[in-house]
């Protein structure tokens, strides 16, 4: 596998206001090797791909000036052209992301968007709807969160979990859990 991302941004701070991120990433991944099947399989689990991807953003985020309420307006759009999947594919979402810190170490987060997909294959598949997520950011220290949520995404609704724990002054253990609509090249790049 070989995969190369460039991603120049512009970020911009309106003062309590909030901050403006506005980017684009070019991406290419090129996997070869032999298909590998599952046993009894007819379909193969891996196939070599090669893809390219456009993607454009623009994220306007809240800063301190509203308290204990947080929010984010995310737009979002992505182009692929390659092999596999990704030929003459696009993924457009569009969201709104609320949290509510109820003390310290809790917030209550939720998520309403849209999205619209295509990715090709024998049988292309196609996504056309709204999105939305709802969870629970818990911050047992300072240095350590954790983020529990179920979402719908992709076309279907799945658990999403992300851990970020301080083991010392020095050590952090990182883990998270996601079901997305991907392959695993395009995993490596997001």
């Amino acid at each position: 596998s070989y995969a190369f991302q460039a991603a120049p941004y512009l970020l911009q701070r309106f003062g309590g206001f909030g901050t403006v991120n506005v980017g684009y990433a070019y991406r290419w991944l090129d996997q070869s090797g032999n298909n590998a099947f599952v046993p009894g399989a007819t379909t193969p689990f891996f196939t070599a791909q090669s893809t390219q991807g456009n993607q454009v953003w623009a994220v306007l985020r809240s800063g301190e000036d509203f308290g204990r309420f947080l929010w984010s307006v995310r737009l979002i759009g992505s182009v692929f052209s390659g092999t596999s999947v990704y030929n003459d594919a696009h993924q457009y979402t569009a969201s709104f992301q609320t949290s509510y810190a109820v003390n310290r170490w809790l917030a209550v987060l939720g998520e309403i968007g849209y999205e619209d997909a295509r990715f090709s294959g024998v049988l292309p598949y196609v996504v056309k709807g709204m999105t939305w997520g709802a969870g629970v950011r818990i911050l047992p220290s300072e240095d350590s969160a954790i983020i529990a949520a179920a979402r719908q995404r992709d076309g279907f609704i799945s658990p999403f979990a992300d851990v970020a724990v301080a083991l010392g002054s020095r050590t952090r253990l990182n883990g998270n859990y996601r079901e997305a609509l991907s392959t695993s090249g395009a995993q490596s790049l997001d």
